[in-house]
């Protein structure tokens, strides 16, 4: 399962989410969309529930950005998350799988 980010054409806005297949997610939200998206980032998630914890995470962590559905406007913040899901992809991954206990709120704690 992947967690991904996909923006707009004009990087105003990106979606957050989580697929089995970011290309095929993509594909099917081109014909959803008026404007021009692209597939921004993607990380491979160590188990499904670990993907939908990093994307309840992101949502709540980027709360303030939401301007509607799973769709943000496309902070440096956002931008900055999504590099640095990918650039720490197997850390991040360990932690989920190795602690039951990661909370609604996003944090870890024992």
């Amino acid at each position: 399962m992947y967690l991904y980010f996909i923006a707009s054409q004009d990087n105003k806005l990106v979606k957050i989410g989580v697929s089995s297949s970011p290309k095929r997610r993509i594909e099917s939200l081109r014909f959803m969309n008026a404007y021009p998206i692209y597939l921004y980032a993607f990380v491979h998630c160590g188990s499904t529930m670990g993907a939908y914890q990093w994307e309840q995470h992101c949502h709540k962590r980027f709360i303030k950005d939401r301007d509607h559905g799973e769709w943000f406007r496309f902070t440096d913040g956002i931008r900055r998350a999504a590099e640095l899901c990918v650039l720490y992809t197997d850390v991040i991954n360990e932690i989920i799988d190795r602690n039951p206990y990661f909370f609604e709120d996003g944090t870890i704690t024992k």
